[in-house]
């Protein structure tokens, strides 16, 4: 996943190489001092009392305010920190936005490290999510999977799993939303979602588990189909999965504006031999309609209607129509976020052939399915 960088825009592979090198913010290598850069008097006055109250020892140098942050072989975004938590904590958030903040190396040109520098807004959010930085470029993801099943009562079987990113951070397990907070935060969802696409065929492969995967991606995130997901495709045939067993699984397809985009990159995964689902329907049923022309393998159903579905009437109204309108396109569906027998019986009376959820089994690296008396 080493070369996984050159899927990612310029900014982003610039991320990433700068943290493998000193675990620090976008761009910046080796630094003693940073520099923050403000033509407003006031605003240099503020971030030189806030550093001074930090316990740092600022100067005034014309339009700067220069604070020491560690040596030149050596600098500490952690030192760094809060020095800049202290200097945004002090100014506006408008403030924050005209202001930029340089690493500046042994005798660098001030003025011109403050040309690229990014905004003390932008650099306060890099510095506090260095972890994730660090994450993308040590391939710090892993995956676990989640059953799907048949929901077929004389032949009950496991057909897929879903691969599910996760990640470690401070002691604790962090699952899918919390990465894809940190991405959509840093600016980051592209790199990180070409990553778990990544750790999702290389830990399927080496798994053995049967049947299909589902990898997740965000349209979003994907700008060029053919150029995005070349390495992808190289994944696939390198750890040998047969293409049929791959499926690609729109993230939050209710909210995709521009289904022609959508079109264009699912016809390069089917062109690929890929197999496509879409997921979260039942939120917006003339939505639904017009994603189901895209003739997915899959759909699977909003959780919202599969939680009630045992005791409300409109829920079961609006999964019965999406099952129709998933049979006229071919398309088999999937009802998520089952719990409880209850859920899964009247899923199942509705026409839904295919269920996940916690009532077979919970995300892991190797999930044991649990099969309802």
């Amino acid at each position: 996943m080493a070369t996984m960088v050159t899927e990612v825009t310029g900014r982003a592979r610039g991320v990433a190489h700068a943290c493998a090198a000193c675990g620090g913010p976008v761009g910046r290598g080796p630094a003693e001092e940073l520099w923050f850069y403000t033509r407003v008097p006031h605003a240099r006055h503020t971030i030189s009392t806030a550093l001074a109250r930090a316990g740092a020892a600022p100067t005034l140098d014309g339009n700067f305010v220069k604070v020491a942050v560690g040596g030149a072989a050596a600098p500490d975004p952690g030192a760094a920190a809060p020095l800049v938590d202290a200097a945004a904590g002090a100014l506006s958030a408008a403030e924050t936005a005209g202001v930029t903040v340089a690493w500046i190396a042994a005798g660098a040109d001030p003025f011109l490290a403050a040309l690229a520098a990014p905004t003390l807004a932008a650099l306060q959010v890099e510095l506090a999510h260095r972890w994730f930085f660090r994450l993308l470029d040590d391939e710090g993801l892993s995956m676990h999977f989640q059953p799907i099943v048949s929901l077929d009562p004389d032949r009950p079987a496991v057909v897929a799993h879903e691969a599910l990113a996760r990640a470690t951070h401070d002691g604790h397990i962090l699952a899918g939303d919390a990465l894809v907070a940190a991405a959509t935060r840093t600016d980051l969802l592209v790199p990180f979602d070409a990553r778990a696409r990544l750790a999702a065929i290389e830990g399927f492969a080496a798994s053995g588990l049967a049947g299909l995967v589902f990898v997740n991606f965000r349209p979003s995130a994907i700008y060029n189909p053919r150029y995005c997901m070349r390495l992808t495709f190289a994944a696939i045939e390198r750890v040998g999965l047969d293409p049929a067993r791959v499926v690609f699984e729109v993230v939050e397809s209710e909210e995709v504006a521009d289904v022609g985009r959508l079109r264009a990159i699912v016809d390069v995964y089917r062109a690929h031999g890929l197999g496509v689902a879409l997921d979260d329907f039942g939120v917006g049923y003339s939505t639904a309609e017009r994603l189901l022309r895209l003739r997915p393998d899959y759909v699977k159903l909003d959780k919202s209607l599969v939680a009630g579905v045992a005791g409300d009437a409109a829920a079961q109204d609006a999964i019965a129509a999406i099952v129709r309108l998933a049979r006229a396109e071919g398309s088999a569906v999937i009802a998520e976020g089952i719990e409880t027998v209850a859920q899964q019986e009247a899923v199942r009376a509705l026409g839904v052939g295919l269920a996940q959820g916690y009532l077979y089994a919970r995300p892991a690296r190797r999930p044991v399915v649990t099969w309802p008396g």
